[in-house]
């Protein structure tokens, strides 16, 4: 390992001391504090140089230096032109599993004259913090909140706390200006978790953020970029509602929202160290030990602002938040799917109607606690109210096409109806119809129909008197009926109770005693 150098200053000292005032170099190792050897060697190498006492003015530190440590001129070997793209090993390192003894090794079968693994991973080290530049952030009162979930998670025991159940998430957030820290716990990082979490935050601050940064996770990032990423709909709508905006983090950049990182170690090291003995059988349970503690926390002095995190927001922070929406905002979970053939789409086993004419569209459904909502093209179509039963069907008329509406209006109390509106005799082969006990509802009512549509296809006084033959006959099947109008076989004999026809009385008229 090469020694350290001495800083500038020293140098020049032993210079001074050496050819101003004539040391000799045991003196000036006793004055300088440095050892004998070093002083004869920085001597050597002055000498070497011909570097003469005192040192010209134009002469900058730089010249200095290099007049004492030259570059040495070695000639091209085979491992400088073996050296690694540091980038591209740079890279390779964020894959999963790929470490750099890996990369080392493939280097090593593609060049077998190249470095070893020690003198590559020295370089390599190097390389990474020559590109390790970061730019100070400056946050405003009131304008980021920075979000993240803590890596650690609490066990939920049963009632007896010998199982448990699962494993809680801790929801972190940090204020930027502040620093004042929230956390809270939710059983899972899906996106109704991570709703809640968000409103117990604004709640918390008793006021919104203009900005949320979160990371890139499933419940808040559908798509990330680096310059437009795509929200999760749920989580923007959410934003909206409370008028502020969400600016995920960049991907693999921490720094990001360091001050998230460093609020989630604030939290693991105060909040989740002092609890690691206890059992909690609720989620209620461990947020009101977390919120016992996130006080302690927060009300603890900070040497850095010089008072305490509480302090530092009330007087800075506070005033800079904006104010809390004066409605709730009500969760709403934003789903889509391709309407089926029968005009219906189904959304927790309950099937909901819309317009026909979006039949094999994908629309797009917002689910909240109270109504079903359904898009498309980002315009509503329809709107339901929210109904749980189990394969039951939620359907509006209007959404039906014209025949099945049609299709719809025709049950036993209309098919009666209409009977009784034709005639007598048709009213009462209805009714027998519907009294036939071996047959079912569905197969009556078609039969019923296709008898009265007969009225179109001849007219009213036909159907009435193929009706009354019909009953003469004892049937009543819609083919008999049929039958009976195509052979007009509509006359009913004369009853007995009718007066016999009458010849009437008439000069021109012989009469039958004429022909005897």
């Amino acid at each position: 390992m090469s020694k350290r150098r001495l800083r500038m200053r020293q140098i020049k000292e032993i210079l001074r001391l050496r050819y101003q005032l004539n040391r000799t170099q045991r003196e000036i190792a006793n004055a300088s504090g440095i050892a004998r050897s070093t002083v004869k060697d920085y001597l050597s190498r002055a000498k070497a140089a011909g570097i003469q006492w005192p040192l010209p003015d134009e002469m900058s530190n730089e010249q200095l230096n290099g007049l004492l440590f030259p570059v040495v001129d070695r000639k091209q070997n085979d491992r400088k032109q073996t050296l690694p793209h540091w980038p591209t090993i740079h890279k390779e390192l964020k894959r999963k599993s790929v470490t750099l003894q890996v990369l080392w090794e493939e280097y090593k079968r593609g060049h077998p004259n190249g470095y070893q693994y020690s003198w590559f991973a020295l370089l390599y080290r190097r390389w990474a913090k020559s590109q390790d530049v970061w730019m100070p952030q400056v946050h405003k009162a009131g304008e980021k909140a920075f979000v993240d979930y803590s890596g650690l998670r609490v066990p939920i025991w049963s009632a007896d706390t010998r199982d448990v159940l699962y494993q809680a998430e801790i929801f972190v957030s940090v204020l930027g200006a502040s620093d004042l820290i929230f956390c809270y716990a939710t059983q899972t990082q899906k996106i109704v978790d991570w709703i809640q979490a968000h409103q117990q935050l604004v709640i918390y601050y008793q006021g919104v953020p203009e900005l949320i940064v979160p990371d890139n996770l499933k419940a808040a990032v559908n798509k990330p970029n680096r310059y437009e990423p795509t929200c999760q709909v749920t989580y923007e709508e959410w934003a909206q509602h409370n008028g502020c905006a969400i600016m995920p983090a960049r991907a693999y950049r921490p720094r990001d929202k360091a001050k998230a990182e460093k609020g989630v170690q604030l939290v693991q090291q105060r909040v989740l160290a002092p609890m690691r003995n206890q059992r909690f059988t609720s989620l209620e349970q461990l947020n009101a030990q977390l919120m016992i503690l996130l006080e302690q926390l927060n009300n603890r002095h900070s040497k850095v602002y010089g008072c305490s995190r509480w302090a530092l927001f009330n007087s800075v922070e506070r005033d800079a938040l904006k104010p809390l929406p004066q409605v709730p905002y009500e969760l709403a979970l934003w789903q889509q799917q391709r309407v089926n053939g029968g005009y219906h789409l189904c959304i927790q086993q309950h099937h909901y109607s819309v317009p026909h004419r979006y039949v094999h569209k994908k629309v797009d459904v917002r689910v909240t606690a109270k109504c079903i909502e359904v898009f498309y093209q980002d315009e509503r179509i329809t709107c339901h109210q929210r109904d749980d039963t189990p394969g039951a069907y939620t359907t509006h008329e209007t959404h039906r096409p014209e025949a099945h509406r049609q299709q719809t209006l025709w049950h036993a109390k209309q098919l009666l109806s209409w009977a009784d509106n034709i005639g007598p005799a048709t009213q009462q082969l209805i009714q027998q119809l519907f009294g036939e006990p071996k047959r079912h509802l569905y197969q009556k009512e078609r039969s019923a129909l296709g008898i009265l549509r007969l009225s179109r296809a001849y007219s009213e006084s036909q159907l009435e008197q193929a009706c009354q033959k019909a009953i003469a006959i004892g049937t009543c099947r819609y083919d008999s009926i049929v039958s009976i109008l195509k052979r007009h076989r509509t006359l009913v004999p004369s009853s007995s109770t009718e007066q016999p026809y009458q010849t009437p009385e008439h000069s021109n008229v012989r009469g039958a005693q004429y022909y005897h």
